[in-house]
């Protein structure tokens, strides 16, 4: 019997239906997740009901192996013994192959042969080809159209097309998602607007590194080798920095270029002087890049509503274009009965949001298990949410410094909400675990996020997709 730590055991005892179970590398959760599962099945719960999911398939054969390993080690129970019997009802196995089996299942629910093969990735890749030419043909007359031929090499264009297309795929709700992020962007000032709200909160951030900095140069002031002529300078830069916060303060639209006082000294310096004056010159370098960069942020408020109308456009025709490229896509291989992994994911959130079918899913799936929940995406959340019930069992188990599916567009921030943001104390004591009930308020796993999301949250300037304009 293992030496479980007190909070191991607070995991596996828990009576908690739903659960995210965060903690560092080496700490045992996924001992933890079958020890949970071995003690559901000594309870009397129904082998059947039990979907565990893991992201590689060698991963799931292990899985198979630790469980089947565990209920030997108990085969005296009665229970245990039920559960050794019953063990290949128990679904264990990657989200794509459980979404597979859910789409044989329900076939006729998405209009596709039941008798379907995967697509091979070079197949994609040229039916994916063969689908943005037919809608650059079928769109050709359309103003988006001429707008993205104006503005992006066809080369570029059909690559962003790819791109875009690929990252609307990971989400529940691809192109309503994108519909709600084009009618989002702010064509007009809005101070209440993320972008704007980004753009003051890094304002006001660069203020008080500047503050810092202004007083790093004081402080060097007073160093016996300080030439005191500079004082004066600092005073005028000081001055400089007052004016130019009360112009940000009064949300005076433009700044006004910042007028630097020039930096001299006198040339009869002392060894001592000189090594000085070079280190105060370099840290008042830094303060005047710092005042431009506070110049730069107030001003583009200014220009911002007309770069964000040129974005907007152009994610409009990227939308119009990608979602028509995704349309054709589709029907080509639907047309040839193949499905790629992405199609496993939105058939399977189209088959689980029909309520007949989600309720038999429901029913049928009692106690979910995730293992390395990190590299979930968003659609595949979602597949785990329409799993879930008051009456059903969910249990996450992850370490959000060990993802290492982003190039999937799995998404860590899911597990990150999910699990609270983790301390230092987990990584410090490998075996601490931080548990907390899974679908609480702040658990709203939707992550507004794009090919240009680092502009809507901020992140990025908007001249991000204008650079990839023709010159």
């Amino acid at each position: 019997m293992p030496n479980w730590t007190i909070e191991q055991q607070r995991v596996i005892q828990s009576d908690t239906k739903e659960l995210i179970c965060s903690a560092a590398a080496g700490s045992g959760k996924t001992a933890v997740l079958v020890e949970r599962i071995v003690r559901l099945l000594r309870e009397g719960a129904e082998p059947s009901s039990f979907l565990v999911i893991t992201f590689t398939n060698p991963a799931a054969s292990e899985m198979k192996e630790r469980i089947r390993s565990k209920l030997m080690d108990e085969r005296d129970h009665p229970m245990i013994r039920y559960a050794l019997d019953q063990m290949e009802s128990m679904q264990i196995s990657t989200i794509h192959s459980f979404c597979q089996q859910l789409i044989r299942n329900q076939f006729q629910l998405i209009g596709i042969d039941p008798k379907f093969t995967v697509c091979d990735e070079a197949i994609g890749k040229k039916l994916f080809h063969e689908a943005f030419t037919d809608a650059c043909e079928k769109l050709k007359d359309t103003e988006e159209y001429h707008l993205l031929k104006k503005r992006f090499e066809a080369d570029k264009t059909e690559q962003m097309v790819t791109d875009l297309n690929s990252f609307l795929m990971s989400l529940p709700d691809p192109f309503g998602w994108m519909r709600r992020m084009v009618d989002g962007i702010p064509v007009q000032p809005d101070p209440d607007h993320p972008w704007y709200q980004t753009l003051r909160k890094m304002t006001e951030e660069k203020l008080t590194l500047v503050q810092i900095t202004l007083n790093r140069m004081e402080k060097m002031l007073a160093h016996p080798d300080a030439v005191e002529s500079v004082r004066e300078i600092w005073k005028k830069d000081v001055e400089l920095f007052h004016v130019k916060q009360k112009e940000v303060s009064s949300s005076q639209i433009p700044v006004g270029k910042c007028d630097f006082k020039t930096f001299s000294t006198p040339r009869d310096l002392s060894d001592g002087q000189k090594e000085w004056k070079e280190k105060y010159l370099s840290l008042r370098n830094r303060f005047k890049e710092q005042m431009n960069e506070i110049v730069a942020l107030v001003n583009m408020e200014e220009n911002t509503p007309d770069e964000w109308k040129n974005m907007q456009e152009s994610l409009c025709a990227f939308s119009k274009l990608t979602e028509k490229t995704n349309e054709l896509f589709c029907q080509s291989k639907m047309n040839r009965a193949l499905v790629d992994f992405s199609d496993m994911e939105q058939y399977a959130v189209k088959i689980l949001s029909d309520p007949a079918c989600r309720a038999q899913a429901q029913s049928l799936w009692r106690y979910v298990f995730v293992d390395e929940c990190q590299d979930i995406s968003a659609i595949q959340n979602r597949i785990i949410e329409l799993l879930q019930c008051d009456d059903n069992h969910l249990f996450m188990v992850g370490d959000v410094k060990q993802s290492i599916y982003r190039f999937r567009l799995a998404d860590p921030l899911l597990f990150w909400i999910g699990s609270g943001k983790l301390t230092g104390r987990i990584i410090r004591n490998r075996n601490v675990f931080i548990c907390r009930p899974i679908f609480a308020p702040e658990m709203k796993f939707w992550r507004r996020r794009i090919l240009f999301s680092g502009i809507l949250c901020g992140r990025v300037s908007p001249n991000w997709i204008i650079q990839r304009e023709k010159n």
